[in-house]
């Protein structure tokens, strides 16, 4: 996991971009904020002074779907051998509450969501809006969503396909945020692919790939056998992603109590590199 840029990032209003990294960093402001309430006039004074509530806005979380929530593969690009594989796994985990293998016969391919997903985006929902973000397909997206939100509380319908990506000067499609319902500098971007984010890298917190299938290791040319086949699924990248995210948001909503304007990706930047 890494910041996409190695540029400045933006600065947080009144606050140096390099002072939100380390806990001693955040320690200084809750001290500044004890010793702000603990001097005045008399008691009378101190009672006067009533900490007035400060309005911050809730964060946005934009998720790519492939290869960072998710491996999908068609039928077609599976061999005999592994068929047979994926529906024993499939029909062995039907006992289970929690299935994260699944068969989509309308899309014609197989899906496995990502290791600790679940807990990933129920806390992610509590911290951040939650966005989708992707180059599938409207349909695609939808039905990925569906597994991934069979419930329909953590998306609410914030899902963005390859239909409304733009194109870059060489004809390639990337991804903004112009239909993203906040502005970029509350914005934070879970991405496994650089490229696709030209206008906002400082807004991206890279993911390693996640290759479950075969295909897809082969086609990344990921290191040792595709957990298909040694049934040892142990990938953890949420989980850090995840205190990452925590950080952020905790540094983010702290700041926004002492600066008129604070910019998410100043605080991502610091955050990545302390």
């Amino acid at each position: 996991m890494m910041l996409a840029s190695d540029a400045k990032p933006p600065s947080v209003h009144g606050l140096d971009h390099g002072v939100l990294g380390g806990s001693h960093e955040t320690r200084g402001i809750r001290r500044k904020r004890i010793d702000d309430e603990s001097t005045g006039d008399d008691d009378a004074a101190k009672k006067q002074r009533v900490e007035l509530p400060i309005s911050t806005p809730k964060l946005a979380l934009v998720l790519d779907l492939d290869l960072t929530l998710l491996n999908s593969i068609e039928f077609d690009r599976v061999a005999s051998a592994d068929k047979r594989l994926l529906r024993r796994k499939l029909t062995m985990q039907q006992e289970k509450d929690d299935c994260d293998l699944f068969c989509v016969d309308s899309l014609r391919c197989w899906t496995k969501l990502r290791p600790g997903i679940r807990e990933f985006l129920h806390k992610a929902r509590e911290l951040f809006d939650l966005h989708v973000v992707t180059m599938g397909t409207q349909r695609y997206a939808a039905a990925m969503v569906e597994l991934l939100d069979p419930t329909g509380t953590l998306f609410f319908g914030r899902i963005i396909s390859r239909e409304d990506a733009s194109i870059d000067d060489h004809g390639l499609l990337i991804k903004n945020l112009d239909q993203v319902t906040a502005f970029e500098s509350s914005v934070l971007i879970l991405d496994d692919t650089v490229r696709v984010w030209p206008h906002n890298q400082w807004n991206l917190i890279l993911i390693q790939r996640y290759a479950y299938f075969p295909y897809t290791c082969h086609k990344y040319m990921v290191a040792g056998d595709s957990p298909l086949y040694t049934g040892v699924d142990d990938d953890d990248a949420l989980a850090s992603v995840l205190s990452v995210l925590q950080r952020v948001h905790d540094d983010y909503h702290l700041v926004h109590h002492y600066a008129s304007h604070v910019d998410v990706r100043s605080i991502l930047a610091s955050t990545l590199r302390s």
